[in-house]
């Protein structure tokens, strides 16, 4: 596979020489760090004083800020943190009055540094680690030496102290010389490693709980597990801690390493080797999406590091770039921007500051050729196309959310949103991750909101919330408002025919001002309401404030007939039965009124039979819908609950999961949620949106249009049936399809997505590397004939595409490329490739696609000339 592009920015020269630490970027895009060389320094063993220096987003100039002298420390190897006013903090690993080390601000635009504190031996020395700072301003660290046993202590500065407070010394038996810093979670535990000690030698993971004085050893490294941990740890949303080791493992190269939330064992991610790195010092970093990128200070194919990349669910390292002796060796992390965008810096010369770019933003589909051989094949291609959303999912990474292009058509995925944010017109859905307390605003009438804690004042159609404490203002007609369990709640619907309910055990207060307004509780609810408007619909749950229409153990509830109106009879404008069951279980609903509009809200094992009407339901856990001539809408629960698909237009959502027996239906179903669930499709076919939870679909014999989900591993198996489906692969997630039991055509218009058809009978059709979304692996049928249409890139950016398991009868098509580089590929193939030859052929065309073919094997290429 070819490696991202890799643009060096600036090269240290008179400015100070050999960055050691961790780049940090300011709101405005400027870089920061620290050199461990300063312009004084003569021969090779000059003490190292070393500067601050900044590279102005833009600028291809090193700026020194400031410099060490001694007195104010020297060697500042351990890199910078940055506080919302833009003022740096670090630490040195010598100098000072005593010689030990220093801690040091930068206030934003000064020009020469503060010492904070300094270290004596008693209270720790050789501080080499990156700080942390708390929401308070106060900073931790470790050092490498020092304390009551000269081995190294974990300490903290207060803000504003001018001492630094030693928290704990190491022992030896509890590890020994702290280099990589230490994570503080939202309690105050402190988390890290050291370099050696431990019952076993090499190092260890620790804990020092808040208010401790002895830090708790979690882990002890023991060679195959990883040996000598010199960089810190990485936690992710949940509270999972990963790192990499220096060396141990299978080649003795280092480790890339996860401790589980809660575990006292660490789980090998993945092994250095040498060729794909070795021996990494920095700290990783992690993005939404649970990836982890990196550097290894050795190895590559350069001799002299790598920056890699750890797909999350992935065992293999991927090399993103690789560095050779002249200009090389990365001792530190990478930084990563609002936009993804990789930033770091090598030591070998005089050191560099390098950035790699994140993927290209999506593009539309578009394919030209003039070739006849693929006139079908295009058919199809636009077909695809004018199915697919008009803009990409995004996944906010704490940047600045881009426009969508089209109302309702983009999706934003979230975790770290935090403030005020405005919704930009044109997203469809936006969902936040739990207790995100952001401010949000904007939207439209085509945005879902779905989170939990957060504050909203805009006109989206549908906003869900859970626990915690939430603000909701809606001015949208028709606008849903749909509160969680416990939630603490302040409501105000001010849109014509909005509807509000509210969960078990609520405490909410809710305005409701627009005509035809509707306002439901769920069990044990609390609740107070303003209703000023006309035509609304009110109805309590059971045990609240109020009349109750629930459903308790057993219960039977006709919705039709006589229980509601008489069969047949329209209900009144506007007008939509809700029942809110969620206290009871094992219920049957049977809805019978052809006329009706339903919203039920099911507890456990309830059971329903929509025989006609329209309804949407929500379930909870083990609950049985069965659609027969009705409209259905079901929207899943934290459990696991079945759908049985019948004659009618069906709509899923699946949370936690679901699984779903379509049957007959013509059925459109949405995946999410953290549990994988499960679709049968049946001859009604239909549309799949999948998650990120790893799903199955296994398909009828009705026509099925897949769009897959964002990531995970989603599979696709079962019976085809006499008409073959279509996938739409829209993230960079691994899709597997396995016996499908005939053809199926993939369109992939993710980086870094693989699609695997191995487990076919051959004869699919993948249309791969359209625009600038290539890096994309296709896995071919190990029998049968595959097409593989190659997409130009008219932006002339670097892409790849993988091919695998390819064979004697596949064919491969080149469209919009020129004949130029038909005659380009056609040669590669017949000149390098003979019957029965081992090993990966890759060429590179004008646009700066790269297509690699991975393992030879006998092919239908025939020589130069050959029509694609």
């Amino acid at each position: 596979m070819p490696q991202p592009s890799l643009t060096t920015l600036a090269t240290f020269a008179a400015t100070g020489t050999h960055p050691y630490g961790a780049l940090v970027e300011d709101a405005a895009g400027n870089l920061y760090g620290t050199t461990g060389l300063s312009p004084t320094d003569k021969g090779a063993n000059a003490s190292s004083e070393g500067t601050v220096f900044e590279l102005v987003k833009g600028a291809t100039t090193i700026t020194t800020l400031a410099t060490f002298s001694g007195p104010n420390g020297t060697d500042p190897v351990a890199g910078l943190t940055i506080d919302a006013a833009g003022n740096l903090f670090g630490a040195t690993a010598y100098g000072g009055t005593a010689g030990d080390g220093t801690l040091f601000e930068l206030v934003k635009g000064a020009k020469a540094v503060t010492t904070l504190a300094t270290f004596n031996g008693a209270n720790g020395a050789v501080p080499q680690s990156l700080l942390t700072a708390d929401a308070a301003g106060n900073l931790f660290g470790v050092t490498n030496s020092g304390g009551s046993n000269n081995v190294g202590t974990v300490f903290e500065l207060v803000k504003g102290a001018t001492a630094v407070t030693t928290l704990a010394s190491f022992t030896g038996n509890n590890g020994a010389f702290g280099e990589g810093g230490v994570t503080v979670d939202a309690a105050g535990n402190i988390y890290g490693t050291t370099v050696y000690g431990g019952t076993t030698g090499p190092g260890t993971i620790f804990e020092l709980a808040k208010g401790a004085k002895t830090v708790t050893t979690l882990v002890n490294f023991t060679g195959p597990n990883g040996s000598t941990a010199r960089s810190g740890l990485t936690a992710d949303a949940a509270g999972n801690l990963y790192g990499v080791t220096f060396k141990g493992g299978s080649a003795d190269d280092g480790t890339i390493y996860e401790l589980a939330k809660g575990a006292k064992t660490v789980a090998t991610l993945a092994t250095f080797t040498g060729s794909n790195g070795a021996n990494p010092i920095g700290n990783l970093t992690i993005d939404a999406a649970g990836n982890l990128f990196g550097t290894a200070s050795a190895g590559g194919t350069g001799g002299a590091g790598t920056v890699f990349e750890l797909l999350k669910g992935a065992s293999v390292i991927s090399t993103l770039a690789t560095f050779t002796a002249a200009v090389g060796n990365p001792y530190a992390g990478l930084t990563v921007d609002a936009a993804g965008n990789l930033f770091g810096t090598t030591s070998s010369g005089n050191g560099t500051v390098f950035e790699i770019a994140a993927a290209t933003a999506f593009v539309p589909l578009k394919v030209v050729t003039s070739s006849p051989d693929t006139t079908a094949l295009l058919a199809t291609v636009n077909l695809a196309a004018s199915h697919l959303p008009a803009a990409a999912i995004y996944t906010d990474n704490g940047g600045a959310i881009p426009a969508a292009p089209v109302a309702g058509s983009a999706l934003l995925l979230t975790s770290t949103l935090t403030g005020n944010i405005a919704i930009p017109t044109g997203y469809g859905l936006v969902e936040l991750a739990s207790g995100s307390a952001v401010n949000l605003t904007g939207g439209d009438a085509n945005t879902m909101i779905i989170g939990d804690g957060f504050t909203y004042n805009g006109t989206a159609a549908w906003v869900g919330s859970g626990d915690g404490v939430s603000q909701i203002t809606d001015n949208a007609a028709g606008a849903t408002i749909l509160l969680g369990s416990t939630g603490s709640n302040v409501v105000t619907a001010g849109g014509t025919g909005a509807t509000v309910s509210v969960g078990n055990s609520g405490t909410s207060a809710a305005t409701l001002s627009g005509a035809g307004a509707s306002f439901a509780t769920g069990s044990n609810s609390h609740f107070a309401l303003t209703a000023s408007g006309s035509n609304q619909k009110i109805e309590i749950g059971n045990g609240a404030l109020g009349t109750a229409l629930v459903s308790g153990a057993a219960d039977v509830i006709d919705i039709g007939g006589n229980s509601v109106a008489p069969a047949g009879t329209a209900p009144a404008t506007g007008f939509t039965t809700k029942i809110n069951g969620s206290a009871g279980h094992g219920s049957t609903y049977n809805i019978t009124d052809a006329d009706s509009r339903n919203l039920l809200a099911l507890g456990n094992a309830d059971a329903v039979n929509v025989a006609a009407g329209a309804s949407t339901i929500f379930g909870l856990t083990g609950d049985t819908v069965t659609a027969g001539a009705g409209q259905l809408e079901f929207v899943g629960g934290g459990g696991i609950s079945t759908v049985v698909g019948g004659a009618a237009n069906v709509v899923m959502f699946a949370t936690s999961g679901q699984v779903f027996d379509v049957g007959s239906a013509q059925a459109n179903v949405f995946v999410g949620g953290t549990a994988a669930s499960t679709i049968n499709a049946g001859a009604g076919g239909g549309s799949f949106f999948g998650g990120t939870a790893g799903e199955r679909y296994n398909f009828g014999t009705g026509h099925a249009q897949v769009f897959v989900g964002t990531g995970g591993s989603d599979t696709l198996s079962g019976g085809a049936g006499a008409v073959a489906p279509v996938i739409f692969a829209s993230g960079a997630e691994k899709l597997t399809i396995a016996d499908v039991g005939g053809p199926v055509t993939v369109v992939s218009f993710a980086a870094g997505g693989v699609i695997d058809a191995s487990q076919t009978a051959g004869n699919n059709n993948f249309f791969a590397g359209y625009g600038s979304l290539g890096n994309q692996t296709l896995v071919g049928a190990t029998t049968g004939a595959d097409t593989f249409v190659i997409g130009a890139n008219p932006s002339a950016t670097a892409t790849s595409i993988t091919i695998d398991n390819w064979h004697g009868g596949d064919v491969f098509y080149l469209t919009g490329f020129t004949a130029a580089d038909t005659a380009t590929m056609d040669g590669a193939v017949a000149g390098s490739l003979a019957q029965g030859a081992v090993g990966d052929l890759s060429f590179t065309l004008a646009d700066n696609t790269t297509i690699t073919f991975v393992g030879q094997h006998p092919t239908n290429f025939d020589g130069a000339g050959a029509a694609f």
